[in-house]
């Protein structure tokens, strides 16, 4: 088996380069996604991979505006903004456990000291203690569960956005269909309009080509009246 000096000797590429290529292979469908319609760059794609986890990923992609291709620095605004969440939630779960646990071993020592037939000399302080832990956690309980409720409210905000982009497209898309509507069917009466004048010749045109010319006419008759008719039913 070869080494990774020889396998990029053979390919002509560096052994960074090698295993930059050899860990984009292993990108998550949703990333790899981004890369293949150019949403990200494959270097962006590998500094997602270095700085997040694989759930992180998908956290992050799920938080992306991906109706538009993201720079390297709008991407490492979003990672930035995901972590720190993350680290703010983290650090007050991380309170409200240690908390907790003061919590417990305060309630314990309370009990054992009530079973106790004289009382210790700190009893009514420890009560005390007690007390302002039990505040002290609800407070930081209540700190928890806002951290938890912007995070989200700011997916929320997210998938607003997102949806708002899709109808900003819907809406684009349909602007530019009825300005080519409108410029082909001016193209098409400057190219025919010239012509109004064979209705009267009509009873000298051969049968044949008189057949045709009636034919493109009531065409043309039916669409315009089919047009007219859906517009009135959306007026």
């Amino acid at each position: 088996m070869k080494s990774q000096e020889e396998l990029a000797a053979d390919l002509g590429i560096s052994i960074p380069t090698l295993q930059n290529y050899k860990q984009l292979a292993n990108m998550i469908p949703e990333l790899s996604e981004l890369v293949d319609t150019g949403i990200v760059t494959k270097t962006t794609a590998l500094s997602i991979m270095r700085n997040l986890s694989e759930k992180e990923q998908e956290e992050l992609i799920k938080e992306m505006d991906i109706t538009k291709k993201l720079t390297a620095k709008e991407v490492k605004s979003y990672i930035d903004k995901l972590q720190e969440k993350d680290a703010a939630i983290a650090d007050c779960k991380q309170k409200v456990d240690s908390l907790q646990q003061e919590l417990e071993e305060s309630k314990e020592q309370q009990v054992k000291i009530q079973k106790e037939t004289v009382y210790p000399d700190d009893y009514e302080s420890t009560k005390e203690l007690l007390k302002g832990y039990e505040e002290d956690y609800k407070n930081l309980r209540k700190q928890f569960e806002s951290k938890v409720s912007e995070n989200q409210d700011l997916r929320k905000q997210i998938e607003t956005m997102n949806d708002s982009s899709t109808e900003r497209q819907y809406e684009k898309q349909l602007q530019d269909s009825v300005l080519l509507f409108c410029s082909k069917v001016n193209t098409f009466i400057e190219k025919v309009g010239g012509y109004v004048w064979l209705s009267d010749k009509i009873n000298e045109i051969p049968e044949l080509e008189r057949r045709g010319y009636v034919e493109a006419v009531n065409a043309i008759k039916a669409w315009a009246d089919t047009m007219d008719y859906n517009t009135m039913l959306t007026t």
